[in-house]
């Protein structure tokens, strides 16, 4: 296992260094086939298909540059392989009543294809097995869904997410004196399945230091939710050590201590543009990152696979890595945000 760790790290290295800011093609992904069989397998753009093929695709939220970036990837990578995609939004993860009747709709519209970043792992499998009695398949994208009904899987295990980020935090701790420290956790929504499997990683990993973490409570990750639970942590807990959670949370966080000078530090359990651009201020020590562009061209590659008749079940997902102001300025940054000059692309409901 220690040399298949070793092998996988140096192709990264290798690639992060030889890639340019377009380039995917080689980008190491693990490949999890119908048997439960891991392999490592490389990215390879694919040919457009011959005929168009019209997809309906629903995000949780656009209120950060992650969806942001998955937008732009599925955008991006469906203009080149011929298929039309629809993005739907539903404006925040409190909003899973809007997410099902997007579902209904897609299902009423025969799109061909339905990706889902599903605002919760249960509530939406009667739609996911409705979409599969009508023959449409419906590929799981980043956030994850407990339904056998998922044609195929573009998504990573946020336990691995949860579980590097606490290895960093470890790595940190060893030389700190345990008596006083105190580690904040701030998890994102609750019931969301990368949540819930963050979660789990996270605390799972420093299970020798349980008494240290403070879980500072679960909410949306809407500015106004997670300011709402940053301030009311910090007030009774001024002597914070480490604040660790979700990015939303990080990037609140991050501002209040730069502000007030603060030695609290700060790590993202996932990337944004705002997480990017505090790790290179020194303002946030590190962040995991799950390659949100590049789940989202998973995704898209996926839908040509299963048009073309050739996809038995399989997950795809990248490597996550940590990312921290020692390498971020070697990693393709176009693998984790958007361009600069992008602005997502939302259907409406008619």
């Amino acid at each position: 296992m220690k040399i298949v760790k070793i092998v996988i790290s140096i192709i990264f290295i290798i690639y992060y260094l030889q890639s340019s800011a377009l380039e995917l093609n080689n980008f190491p992904l693990k490949l999890t086939n119908d048997k439960n069989q891991i392999s490592t397998i490389f990215y390879k753009r694919q040919e457009p298909l011959e005929d168009k093929t019209k997809i309906c695709v629903l995000l949780p939220n656009v209120l950060d540059k992650y969806w942001w970036a998955v937008n732009y990837g599925i955008s991006d990578e469906s203009s080149h392989l011929n298929i039309e995609a629809d993005i739907f939004d539903a404006g925040g993860y409190d909003n899973l009543a809007k997410q099902k009747e997007q579902f209904k709709y897609c299902i009423n519209q025969k799109y061909d294809v339905i990706i889902l970043s599903a605002i919760n792992s249960t509530k939406l499998n009667d739609d996911i097995t409705l979409a599969k009695n009508e023959e449409i398949p419906v590929i799981d994208l980043i956030n994850g869904v407990d339904s056998n009904d998922i044609a195929a899987r573009a998504s990573l295990s946020f336990y691995e997410m949860g579980a590097i980020t606490a290895k960093y935090l470890l790595a940190e701790l060893k030389t700190k004196p345990r008596k006083k420290l105190k580690i904040a956790w701030f998890p994102g929504p609750k019931d969301a399945t990368w949540v819930i499997e963050a979660d789990k990683g996270f605390m799972e990993t420093l299970k020798e230091y349980h008494k240290n973490i403070i879980n500072a409570g679960f909410g949306a990750t809407d500015k106004e939710a997670q300011a709402d639970l940053v301030r009311n942590f910090l007030l009774k807990n001024p002597d914070t050590n480490y604040l660790v959670g979700n990015a939303v949370a990080a990037d609140i966080a991050a501002k209040y201590f730069k502000i007030n000078k603060k030695k609290t530090k700060v790590l993202s359990f996932y990337m944004t543009e705002s997480i990017y651009e505090h790790i290179i201020s020194n303002d946030i020590l590190a962040a995991a990152s799950d390659f949100p562009t590049v789940q989202a061209r998973i995704s898209i590659n996926l839908v040509k696979e299963i048009v073309d008749n050739k996809a038995k079940f399989m997950q795809i997902s990248p490597f996550p890595n940590m990312i921290d102001k020692a390498n971020i300025m070697q990693i393709d940054k176009s693998m984790i945000l958007p361009p600069d000059d992008y602005h997502y692309k939302i259907k409406d409901l008619k």
